[in-house]
């Protein structure tokens, strides 16, 4: 009885083994996220980018590395997707092999996603135990998971962020751990974790990179305590192994999607489809593709005016990185749930995080890495809080330190270690369970109200695309949607996103180019019964294609002429 009361003493101090730590960690990151998402209902894909990731996706959980362009392409073309020379996803692998492993062992690929979450929690446990002392792994761990690895978008959508952050954690942790004591197994993590940074966020994983293998070269080089020959063995020799394994399966997938093993699939899709580079300084230029009007539109929305002089990118700079540090400081430990941001509440987090940087040794490292990150980030246009996921570990380590600071500085009766950091963490930590909690009791509610909104349709009205297909996947036989859009609708909600085998898909849809080039595309599928999906802001039809009697009858009505 004693050594069971002893075992429930040291769990809820927190004073777990190192091990058992990672593994429970893991098990909570991904079964939390799971019983919410399974208690408020498994999320639809709504972005852009999430139908991209789960073409991807669908792909690799079929043992392909891409498809074959389809017949007629121009109708199956959608955002962040590439038709030609192959058709599959322009984002790199990592994301669509996470939501293939869902796919594959549970049958969605939304268990992929908490896969995700369940190793970004053990990652980070793992690297915070070389950051701060092992208790404050665990409850800086458990804080990141209740903060945002329960209802936030990283961990109830497809858009990805937990490899990224899990990538991180495994370079940063890698990085301490080597240069505490270097072994075979920490610099295989290592290597894994920049790998994992190489196929879901290469910008930004070279950024932390850089930094990282800089500090290891001088400790190569300065080190006296181990020969060469151990740390050849012991760190350079599994790095290299790693690197070049993850460098040999890129070259393959970009050969399989692009044609070219040097040719990025993301690179090749700018080219084809935007009218300039991603970066603030970049030039514009005429896209290879004339894609449907709708999507012409989408693409030239995001053509933004470069800046060519050195003054001019400084104030753009200076526009982009405060509001951009603030947000990611506020998504990752203030409130991400649900995509909410309020940037302006960071204010509060940036001194916390500051004040402790300038007491701790390796503050000033992660604050500088932080900063670095965004500053890089923002010569990049587009942005949000999951592009730095690299160094949301670093964030996260910052907050361990500074909560492991007010503890002992309680303890000790220091009244100046309280009133520095200490009382700023102790506010923030009470705003940031209030916060998740209201999200969480939010999030519950906020899905089941949408499902009871969806559930009234009737006759030919559907309320959204999922309905379409859930209409459709209940009859016989094979279907064709063509999707018209109202003028005015958003060309930020897209309909025309397909699985990568067309042929053998139940529902695939495709852009209305009118009635005789529709026919043609009709032809190639036969088998299909065709379908047309007339989507407007107020209301949304789905109703048989109508014959070519009936057309030709409707265009003379216009014109003014009998049939």
């Amino acid at each position: 009885m004693q050594k069971v009361f002893d075992l429930c003493r040291r769990a809820a101090a927190f004073r777990w083994p190192g091990r058992t730590a990672i593994v429970a960690c893991g098990l909570l990151g991904m079964l939390l996220p799971s019983a919410f998402g399974l208690v408020v209902g498994i999320p639809e894909p709504h972005i852009h980018d999430e139908f991209s990731y789960l073409l991807a996706a669908d792909t690799f959980a079929h043992g392909r590395l891409t498809n074959p362009t389809p017949p007629s392409p121009e109708f199956f073309e959608a955002e962040h997707v590439l038709v030609v020379p192959t058709y599959m996803s322009k984002y790199p692998p990592g994301q669509g092999l996470i939501l293939a492993t869902g796919q594959v062992l549970f049958g969605h690929p939304i268990w992929g996603v908490w896969l995700s979450c369940g190793l970004f929690a053990a990652s980070l446990c793992w690297m915070l135990q070389a950051w701060v002392s092992p208790r404050w792994a665990v409850v800086a761990t458990l804080l990141a998971i209740i903060s945002f690895g329960i209802s936030s978008y990283w961990a109830q959508s497809y858009w990805g962020g937990m490899p990224g952050a899990c990538g991180g954690a495994l370079l940063f942790g890698g990085m301490r751990r080597t240069l505490r004591h270097a072994t075979f197994g920490t610099s295989l993590l290592m290597g894994l974790g920049i790998v994992l940074l190489a196929d879901t966020r290469p910008f930004e994983g070279l950024l932390a990179c850089v930094p990282v293998a800089a500090i290891l070269c001088y400790w190569l080089v300065t080190n006296r305590s181990r020969g060469l020959l151990a740390k050849f063995t012991c760190v350079v020799l599994p790095l290299v192994v790693v690197l070049g394994l993850g460098g040999w399966a890129n070259a393959t997938y970009n050969k399989a999607v692009t044609g070219d093993w040097k040719s990025l699939p993301y690179a090749v899709h700018l080219k084809q489809y935007f009218h300039q580079g991603v970066f603030i300084f970049s030039d514009q230029y005429s896209p290879e593709r004339i894609p449907h009007e709708r999507l012409a539109k989408f693409y030239a929305d995001h053509k933004f005016v470069p800046y060519r002089r050195a003054s001019l990118i400084a104030v753009k700079l200076l526009y982009f990185v405060p509001s951009r540090l603030q947000a990611l400081l506020a998504c990752t430990v203030y409130e991400m749930a649900y995509g909410g941001v309020a940037p302006g509440v960071s204010l509060a987090w940036i001194g916390v995080l500051m004040l402790v940087g300038l007491r701790s040794r390796w503050g000033w490292f992660c604050g500088g890495m932080i900063l670095y990150v965004v500053v890089g980030q923002s010569f990049i246009e587009y942005w949000h809080a999951h592009y730095a996921a690299p160094v949301v570990p670093l964030i996260l380590a910052l907050l361990a330190e500074s909560m492991r600071r007010l503890y002992h500085g309680v303890r000790s009766g220091r009244r100046a270690a309280v009133l520095t950091p200490g009382s700023l963490t102790a506010l923030a930590c009470c705003c940031l369970a209030i916060n998740c909690g209201g999200f969480l009791l939010g999030g519950l509610f906020k899905p089941s109200a949408q499902s009871a909104a969806v559930d009234g349709s009737a006759n030919d009205l559907v309320a959204s695309r999922e309905q379409v297909l859930h209409r459709l996947n209940e009859q016989k036989g094979m279907h064709l949607v063509f999707v018209r859009y109202s003028p005015n609708f958003s060309t930020h909600q897209e309909w025309v996103f397909n699985e990568g085998d067309l042929k053998g898909a139940r529902v695939i849809f495709a852009h209305d180019f009118g009635d005789a080039r529709n026919r043609d595309l009709m032809a190639r599928f036969s088998t299909r019964t065709a379908w047309l999906c007339q989507v407007a802001i107020r209301e949304k039809r789905l109703v048989p294609y109508p014959p070519a009697a009936d057309v030709a009858q409707a265009a003379a009505a216009v014109g003014g002429k009998s049939p």
